[in-house]
């Protein structure tokens, strides 16, 4: 158990199994780890998974920063080409800026026979001011990029957290499902991703979530904010039969075994389901209950 335990977390937090052993374990007087958690196993094992998470995060600015550079240089490229045909110079595009102007200013002088200063003439102010109108509109344009990609990023997070929310409520309603765990969860996955992806979900700061639709909280008849777990439960109606005994884990009439209606793949997902239930103690109960009846058939 235990080895499957650290294997487990170590391939999620790319952590050394040897260097997660020595941060989650007591020591012996041998120096070796124990089978005993350390008091901050809990702690420590939310720091490594908050740096996984942070190292997941794209890099917006620099995201943003490279799209900018990218934006100016075009802008200034069509406006230098646009000067260089006004003026008549420069006909192999080398010069560029300050060079350019001044064989404008060169070119200027020699046409007029006295000197002028290029940038107060018309033909130069007014491609200057339509080229800071096409950087202006290039850079609202990379902003608005920038925030969607922040959004899509934000509205993913959430999505897989409250996915798994909305997962664990349908099992807990306790529906009729193949006895094939893969099938199962196939089942449920495609419910899932088939009635809840078109809503958006707000954290309420509680641990729950608000559901969204169009901007708007969804609400019950009387105006009230609808509870996700209320809204889950509305629609798996129209879909699922439900077992009439209680959900998993729990005795059911069938001679005093445990009737078990969440199943695991392997002891591996039997791990993975407790740590995301690490806050919930009844949840906890109900999934050692439930591996403790699954071993036993």
């Amino acid at each position: 158990m235990k080895d499957v335990f650290v294997g487990f977390l170590s391939k999620t937090l790319n952590v050394d199994n040897e260097q997660l052993a020595d941060l989650l374990f007591q020591k012996s007087d041998e120096g070796t780890p124990t089978e005993q958690l350390t008091e901050g196993a809990l702690q420590t094992l939310l720091q490594l998974d908050a740096e996984r998470v942070q190292r997941l995060r794209p890099n917006t600015k620099e995201y943003f920063d490279n799209g900018y550079k990218k934006a100016q240089s075009e802008v200034s490229s069509q406006w230098e080409k646009k000067l260089r045909d006004k003026f008549g110079v420069d006909p192999d595009g080398q010069l560029q800026g300050e060079a350019l102007a001044d064989a404008i200013k060169a070119a200027m002088s020699e046409a007029a026979g006295k000197p002028e200063k290029v940038k107060a003439h018309p033909e130069y102010l007014t491609l200057e001011a339509e080229m800071r109108k096409q950087a202006e509109a290039l850079k609202s344009e990379y902003e608005t990029k920038l925030q969607e990609q922040q959004q899509a990023y934000i509205r993913e997070q959430t999505w897989g957290q409250a996915s798994g929310a909305i997962r664990q409520a349908i099992k807990g309603f306790n529906p009729v499902l193949p006895n094939d765990p893969a099938k199962a969860d196939r089942i449920v996955d495609l419910f899932l991703n088939t009635h809840f992806r078109e809503y958006d979900y707000q954290p309420d700061g509680n641990g729950g979530f608000v559901v969204m639709k169009g901007g708007q909280r969804v609400e019950n008849a009387h105006g009230h904010v609808k509870p996700l777990e209320e809204l889950v439960k509305e629609t798996a109606q129209s879909y699922f039969e439900f077992h009439a005994q209680k959900p998993a884990g729990n005795a059911g009439n069938t001679g005093g075994q445990a009737t078990v209606t969440t199943r695991f793949k392997d002891e591996a997902d039997y791990l993975q389901q407790r740590a995301a239930a690490i806050r919930d103690p009844q949840r906890l109960k109900e999934l050692s209950s439930a591996w403790s009846a699954q071993s036993k058939e």
